[in-house]
């Protein structure tokens, strides 16, 4: 097949984590090119009728979406693939409604809520144009579900309705992962801890870092916080309870069949001092930073965490389904101190570079990189056929 490596259209001085994408084409690239595939290079950006134009010029078979980034934010990552849907090409990873979902991670929470998928309590702070948008997208999550949620050490249940919103809806609003007769449930009582504060629609640990973790003794001290970072950021962001103990990241990828399949688990373990063992943008992606190579994927488990992992597979093939994924993807974990499980990202298309966990997880289950490449894009060429 002939094939288009999708970037996004960068500046030399793009953040590092937007750069790397240039080094997941080429990984990629090569291992198209090994397996008998021709390959061009082509960019994105918000001038979308020179993208087709271009992709109809290269005469390709399909597209590999590399894409992560347009206009310097992860909100947009769902304009290509779903232009290119459009357009009847064939393009790896999730499609447009799947990015939208898991790449807005308050909405994303709400359908695990809805779906009965544990994911740590949360608060979000309303503005006049996001109620609205909100409003609409939530009443496509609130489908009735069979199973109740997983109950959790600090997760609070209540029996109160959902609240009503409107575009005039403002303040602190406070969630936990349950469900009643299919409707969200808002909590009595808040539950005072520690909380991390998150960009509500950016991945690659933008904007967090050690001091994203903030006390909270009650909601006017989240809603302070939460008031604060966004002065500092600039960013729409949501408060997620902060679950103190393992990170567990387990990758999935399609099978011949275009079936998920969940890859080994893997452990991210934190070596030397840390206020908070969380994956900060610094300790990912700036070597200058103290935290920077301190933590180590693992997949060396013990015997004893053999019902936990296999838990862990379990609840990212629920994720898989419930955000109509496909090709591949990760979910992200952290595991409480009573063994509790409770999904903290759904990363609809995790990076490719050979370093990263995705291509780790392939290796730990017997699967060359090029293999997995090479199913990513049958699995995407697969798709195109079904829908033609």
């Amino acid at each position: 097949m002939r094939v288009a490596l999708l970037t996004s259209r960068l500046a030399p001085d793009s953040p590092a984590d937007d750069l790397d994408s240039l080094v997941q084409a080429e990984a990629v690239g090569e291992a198209l090119r090994s397996l008998g595939h021709a390959t061009v290079n082509v960019s994105a950006d918000l001038d979308l009728s020179r993208l087709l134009a271009e992709i109809k010029a290269a005469r390709v078979d399909a597209v590999f979406n590399l894409a992560e980034t347009l206009m310097g934010t992860d909100a947009l990552a769902h304009v290509v693939p779903d232009v290119l849907a459009r357009a009847g090409v064939a393009c790896t990873g999730s499609g447009g409604t799947a990015l939208v979902l898991s790449n807005d991670k308050p909405l994303a929470k709400r359908l695990l809520a809805a779906r009965g998928i544990p994911t740590p309590a949360w608060a979000e702070v309303w503005s006049e144009t996001g109620a609205a948008s909100r409003t609409n997208a939530t009443d496509l999550l609130t489908t009735p579900f069979s199973q109740a949620a997983q109950k959790g050490p600090d997760a609070r249940r209540t029996k109160s309705s959902r609240p009503t919103r409107s575009p005039a809806t403002r303040g602190l609003e406070l969630f936990t992962a349950t469900q009643q007769m299919g409707l969200f449930q808002q909590p009595a009582r808040f539950a005072p801890g520690p909380y991390i504060i998150k960009p509500c629609r950016e991945h690659a640990s933008k904007g967090i870092g050690q001091d994203s973790v903030v006390e909270a003794a009650s909601p006017a001290d989240l809603a302070e916080a939460l008031a604060k970072a966004h002065a500092r950021q600039g960013l729409d962001l949501f408060a997620e309870a902060y679950v103190e103990g393992r990170e567990f990241a387990v990758s999935l990828l399609a099978d011949e069949d275009g079936l998920p399949r969940a890859l080994p688990p893997a452990e991210m373990r934190f070596s030397g001092q840390w206020r908070r063992t969380i994956l900060t943008y610094d300790a990912k992606w700036n070597p200058e930073c103290p935290e920077y190579g301190l933590s180590t994927r693992a997949f060396d488990l013990s015997p004893e965490d053999a019902g936990l992992t296999s838990t862990l597979s379990a609840l990212a093939l629920a994720c898989w389904r419930a955000f109509g994924l496909s090709g591949y993807a990760r979910v992200d974990f952290r595991v409480d101190k009573n063994g509790a499980p409770w999904v903290i990202d759904i990363n609809a298309n995790p990076c490719l570079a050979p370093d990263a966990g995705f291509a780790a997880a392939c290796e730990q289950a017997g699967i060359p990189y090029g293999r997995a490449v090479e199913r990513i894009l049958s699995a995407a060429v697969r798709t195109r056929n079904t829908h033609a």
